[in-house]
This record gives structure tokens, sequence and C-alpha cells, in this order.
């Protein structure tokens, strides 16, 4: 679906302005009004600054050289009078003048300046709006962990000055920037968020967008039905404000789940549809997205000559304002176009165009760096909320004076009979290490060592980013119906029977569980300690787990008992480990790295190893690995995979 433009995720003073440039482009007499306020001499300056920068927002989408030029009128009078406000609202408009055009360096100019003289004067709603407009940039430009950043704190700002359309216009930006991370889940999560608040205020135009949003995260889910529905009321919303920009999105988004439910011609009207608007409206990315959609669809209803000119425009559009995720989209339409043609040397030039753009918009280090930026957040303001602080703090405290408590008793004997205390005072230390060592054993049963460790020595352990491990998930096949045919109890001692030599397995691999949800199995290597081989120690460990799960199959077929199958899956990615809850914690591990693992578990063959393309280039050539191909999953689109055979 469409990587929503900059112009349709805006921070708050944006979105007004959208509104307000949808209703003052069609009424002349109003841009007249404020033409003749704006030339008026003898009205105060501030209200010519005033009208200036309002009718740069009234013709901001139809004609941008217009707003550009009262932008710049705006700023030329506020410099003069030395009114820092207005030139701060005439930076930042001239910002979004540029943003709209996709010249992203220069709009990045205007809005660190303009946030420079909002911070001066101490102006929450403009340092978070102009915070959310940076984001905007960043990640138009590929850089996605800054564009979280400056999200997410415009993000607090709004939150702490109460105001809810400023909090539901970041939680749609970064709804979005979850989008092009792939976590589809979390995206419809925030961009939910935001239409519940915008439905309070009761703000249509807002509800337009919004409602595209959550029909965006919907058809990455591959809730396509449900998608569509949303995407028509914001089509229909947006037709109501006469919002052209909104209308080309809406279209672009219908026409995507058009092209995957089978009904091409019906895609690719609307692809048209709404590249014109985008060409109409000036807006090259969006004409470039388009493009590239209406150029894949013409590959595949074997229309190789339109596809490649179509594909070619995007590329040069695309390198042109400097739009990186389009571009890659478009290299990737140019090398499934030449290989089908044979053309191998040309399909390999496109091909690694688009392996390095897609490499270099989203490497390792930038998802390290946004699983930095969402630990930043989260735990501060969510999830450490009910942490295990508390209950760490409490449960050592408690230790402790059980150990006063237990010294005091000792003294006590001691002071009765020398003799006799002496023997009861051997007998209680032996007690006292007894309750430590079951105590640790305990803990250690629960979490980590290394985490344990901390938990005693500091009363406390913060969760830590790990940049690199390896996740493995396994599930039991057919479960539910082998449980309608089993007595409770044989059916728990079966999974208990499993998940203790899946235990030993990976305890003998330097492999750690995490837990078990019903009849799956969770456990990472290369953490809590950092490891170089944590890839090949899971892929052995499942390896293992293969082998002993075919070997407990022939042993219950050979008594006439049930036994399920298992599939395992295996992805390597960055994660960040922690503890949760206060009672009955736990250590986890949070990331996109275990939804893809999952991933991998779910969409595997039966009892196989299947694994990530990550984890194979992590293994180094250590095993034989059958590629599968690019597999479709649900809410990721098309994953590499492939199946581990066994030692190279």
């Amino acid at each position: 679906m469409h990587a929503l433009p900059p112009f349709m995720l805006v921070s708050t003073h944006l979105l007004w302005a959208l509104l307000l440039a949808g209703t003052l482009v069609a009424q002349s007499p109003r841009q007249d009004s404020l033409r003749a306020v704006a030339a008026d001499g003898g009205m105060a300056d501030s209200l010519r600054m005033r009208a200036m920068d309002r009718l740069a927002w009234s013709y901001m989408y139809s004609e941008p050289d217009s707003a550009r030029m009262w932008a710049e009128r705006e700023l030329a009078l506020a410099r003069e009078r030395k009114a820092r406000a207005p030139e701060g609202d005439a930076l930042n408009t001239l910002g979004t003048v540029s943003l709209v055009r996709s010249r992203f360096d220069e709009a990045l100019l205007h809005y660190e300046a303009a946030l420079a003289i909002r911070e001066e004067l101490d102006d929450l709603r403009g340092i978070a709006s102009t915070l959310g407009n940076i984001g905007l940039v960043h990640k138009q430009r590929g850089d996605l962990s800054r564009a979280l950043e400056y999200q997410l704190k415009g993000l607090t700002i709004e939150e702490r000055r109460g105001n809810p359309a400023g909090q539901a216009s970041s939680l749609n930006n970064i709804g979005n920037i979850h989008i092009s991370l792939g976590d589809h889940q979390r995206a419809l999560e925030h961009h939910r968020r935001a239409l519940d608040i915008y439905e309070r205020l009761n703000d249509s135009s807002a509800m337009g967008r919004s409602l595209g949003n959550v029909g965006l995260a919907l058809y990455r889910l591959g809730n396509w039905d449900d998608a569509l529905d949303h995407q028509w009321r914001s089509l229909a919303i947006r037709r109501a404000l006469d919002d052209k920009r909104g209308m080309a999105i809406a279209l672009f988004n219908i026409a995507k789940v058009q092209e995957d439910q089978g009904d091409r011609a019906a895609a690719l009207r609307h692809h048209t549809e709404a590249m014109e608007l985008e060409r109409q409206l000036g807006n090259r990315q969006g004409e470039a997205q388009s493009l590239v959609a209406i150029a894949d669809l013409h590959l595949i209803m074997g229309r190789a000559t339109q596809a490649r000119s179509e594909a070619e425009q995007a590329v040069a559009i695309a390198r042109d304002i400097g739009d990186r995720e389009t571009l890659k989209g478009a290299e990737h339409v140019l090398y499934r176009l030449h290989r089908a043609a044979g053309r191998m040397g040309e399909a390999l030039r496109h091909y690694e165009r688009f392996v390095q753009l897609r490499d270099s918009t989203m490497g390792e280090e930038k998802r390290q760096e946004i699983a930095r930026q969402e630990t930043r957040y989260e735990y501060e303001k969510k999830i450490f909320a009910d942490s295990l602080s508390n209950a760490a703090e409490q449960q050592v405290k408690d230790l402790r004076i059980a150990e006063q408590q237990a010294n005091i008793r000792t003294q006590r004997y001691g002071l009765i009979a020398i003799g006799v205390g002496l023997v009861l005072l051997a007998a209680l230390a032996w007690s006292i290490r007894r309750g430590k060592r079951l105590s640790d054993e305990l803990l250690l049963n629960i979490l980590p060592a290394e985490t344990a460790a901390e938990l005693k020595s500091r009363g406390s352990s913060e969760a830590r980013l790990f940049d690199e491990v390896t996740v493995l998930f396994t599930d039991f096949k057919g479960f539910t119906e082998i449980s309608e045919r089993m007595p409770p109890k044989d059916l728990v001692a079966m999974i208990d029977e499993c998940f203790r030599a899946f235990d030993d397995i990976v305890g003998r691999h330097a492999v750690e569980k995490i837990k078990t949800i019903g009849d799956a199995y969770m456990a990472v290597g290369g953490l809590p300690t950092p490891s170089a081989t944590h890839a090949r120690d899971v892929v052995r460990a499942a390896l293992a787990i293969r082998d002993w799960m075919v070997d407990f199959q022939q042993r219950r077929e050979a008594l006439g008992l049930l036994a399920p199958a298992i599939r395992i899956g295996v992805h390597t990615g960055p994660v960040v480990a922690g503890i949760v809850g206060v009672k009955k914690f736990q250590y986890d591990i949070w990331g996109d790295t275990v939804n893809t693992a999952s991933r991998m578990e779910s969409n595997g063959e039966t009892g196989q190893v299947n694994i990530s393309e990550a984890t194979c280039d992590a293994l180094r050539g250590a095993y034989r690995c059958r590629d599968r191909g690019h597999v479709r999953v649900k809410g990721k689109g098309e994953l590499r995979m492939f199946v581990v055979e066994g030692a190279a």
C-alpha cells in the first residue's frame, strides 16, 4: 500500500493548516481579503504577517510557488520588525513548502531554524509541531531511527500539554514508522488510538486520514476486507472535503487491496487516477510511488514495455528528489522485468541496486537505533510502569531481613547454652545455607544467571538492548486435534516430557530458555551474555530438538499413542530483554526479531528447521541450507526462508 507521504502525516499545526488549505483554495474572495490585509501598511504588523501565513497555507498544495512567495514575505517582515514568533511560523511554513515539493534537505534547514526560535521562546505547541515535522523529513529520507526519535519527543510534549489533537498526530506518525519497520500490529495500535481521539474531537478531516492509516495497517496484516472498508470511508470523507491529496492516497490504497484480491483492472484504474491527481498537485513523490505500482501491475499483466517505461520514470523522479524507498521499489520492478526477459546482466545490476537500497534503508545499525528509541520511550513511560524493580527490591529486602532474623536467633541460642548453642548454630547455619541455595536455585529457574546476580547485588535489573541474538520458536502441528482426543492428564504429561527434553537440549547448547506459551516453546541464543556463535548454537539446538521429536514420535506410535509433529522457526536480529511484572515476574524479550522468528515457525515445513535469511547469513556456511525462496507472510509481506538440512 501507499507509503504515506509527509503531507498526510502532519503535526498539529499542519493538520489545522491542511483543513484551512482545503477550504481557502476554493474561496478566492477570502484570499483577496487576506491579500488586502497583507498589503495594507496601515494595518498592525502582526495582522499582516498572520494574513501572509494564511495565504501561504491556502496555496500550499495548489500553487506551491505562491505559497513560498507569501511565506518569504512573512519572513522578511518578521525579521525587519524583529518579531521572533512570526519568524518561527514563516520558517515552519517554508519547511512545509519544501517538504510538499520533496526537497527534503531544504525542508530540514527551515524546520531546524524554526525549532531554534520556538525553543528560545519556550513555545511548547510550536516545538512539538516542528519536532513532528522534522521527524517526517527524516522518515522520507529513510532514516527511521531519527524519525522515531523526533516523533517520540513531540508526543511526550503533547502528552504533557494535555493536547489530544497533537497526541493523535504524533501517534499517526509513529504508526507509519512502524509500517516501514514491518511491525504492522504496533502500527495498527497507534493508528487506532489516533482515530479514537479524532472521533472524540469530531474532526472529519483528521478522521479521513486516520481511517486511511488504520486501513493501511489492516492491509499489511492481511485483513483485506476491513482494510478496503476503511479506505472507502476515508475516500468518501476526503471527497466531501475536496481534499485531492487525500483522495490520491485513498485511491492508491484501494488499488493495492484490489490488486491483491485479483481485480487488476480496477486496481490499474484507481492507480492511474491517483497518479493523475498527484501530477495535478505537483507531488513528485506521490507520482513516483504511483508509477511504481502501475509498472508492477503492467509487469504482472505481461505488458513489459509499459512496465519498463513507468519504472524508469519512477527511478528518475525518485533519484531527483532523494526518495530512496520509492527508488528501491522501482529497482525491484526493473530487476524482475529483466530477469523475466532473460537479460540476466541487466537484472543483476538492478538487483544489486535494490539490495543496496534495502540494506541502507534498514541496515543493522538503523535497526539497533530503532530498538534503542523504542526502549527509551516504552520502558520509561509504559512497560516498566509495572516493572520488577519494586518487587525485586522487596524480595531482596525480605531475604536480608530473614538472614538478619536468623542471625539474631543464632545469637539468642548461643546465650542460652554454649554447648547446645554450638550444635544449634551449626544446624541453623546449615539451614540458612540450604534455604539460600534453594532460593538461588529457584531464582535461576526463573531468570538467567547474570540477571539473577544483578538482582541480588543491586536489587533491580535494567532492560538491555542486544544488537544481535538468534530466537527459536517451536510449536506442535495438529495440537488442537490431539488435545481433543487425549485425556487432560495424559496431554499434560506428554507436553511436560517434550519440554523437559527441550530444556535439556537448549541447556547443553548454551541457549537460554525464555518461556512456554501453551504448546509453543521459545528460547534465544546470544543473551544475557553476548556470543559470536549464537546462530550456530541455536541451530544445533533446533536440529537436536527435531531429531528428539522424530524418536519421540516413533516411540509413542510403537505403543499406539498419539504424537504431535513439530515446526521449528529461527530468526536473527536485535531484541530488548528485561524483566516485567510485579507478581509472577518473568524474563522476556521484545522486538520485531521475536515476531519474525514466530513467523518462521508458523510458515515452516513440518519436521524441519525453518530459518530466515538473516540467520542463514549469520551461519556463514556452517550448515547446508535449502533455499525456499520468498514466502508470503501475513503482516510482513514476502520473506526469504531456508530449511537447514545439516552441517556443511
